[in-house]
């Protein structure tokens, strides 16, 4: 069975044959199925062409909260100080103290000139919000392992459906064939 629909150019890697008069072309079954096949072979390669983008990102963003995380484990290690009053102080830069949000609780350390060099903080009150910072971390990243799970699971089943096109269409091709080799045999004896 052939089907007509109508061109706007004359492609003919499109088409089997077209008429330049009229813009109408002839397209066999077989070639539809084909064209379709492919057509459909190609929407699930965008489709993982999108979904590997999104996983590079979501890579690139699990790298970047790895190093957070070790930026901020590292300020475990900040130079203590003892005070006259007894208690255990931790000194902070102004990026450190800024990292952390710290520079409206933590207490400010002046230069000569009255000018922010530093903070400091009661070595337990720090280790708290480290040790919460660290945790805010740890549950994005695992947000994002839990995301890239549920991508692979897509990506296994975008993977799956397009084999099975792929076989539908070598299926398809392969039964056409078949029947134009029967039919040539036919027609030698």
């Amino acid at each position: 069975m052939d089907y007509m629909y109508a061109t706007n150019t004359t492609r003919t890697s499109d088409v089997s044959s077209t008429s330049s008069t009229t813009g109408v072309a002839s397209v066999s079954e077989s070639e539809l199925d084909q064209v379709l096949g492919l057509s459909i072979v190609s929407d699930y390669d965008t489709q993982l062409a999108a979904i590997a983008q999104i996983m590079q990102q979501e890579l690139q963003q699990k790298e970047e909260i790895r190093q957070e995380i070790t930026a901020l484990t590292s300020l475990y290690t900040q130079p203590e100080t003892t005070e006259a009053d007894g208690n255990v102080y931790v000194e902070l830069t102004v990026d450190e103290a800024t990292q952390l949000n710290l520079t409206t609780t933590a207490s400010q350390v002046l230069d000569g000139s009255g000018n922010i060099i530093g903070y400091k903080m009661l070595k337990t009150d720090f280790k708290e919000v480290v040790d919460t910072a660290v945790e805010n971390k740890q549950m994005e990243l695992a947000q994002l392992n839990s995301n890239s799970e549920m991508t692979m699971i897509q990506v296994q089943s975008l993977v799956e459906q397009r084999k099975n096109a792929m076989m539908l269409l070598s299926n398809l091709i392969a039964a056409r064939n078949s029947g134009m080799q029967a039919i040539i045999q036919n027609m030698k004896s």
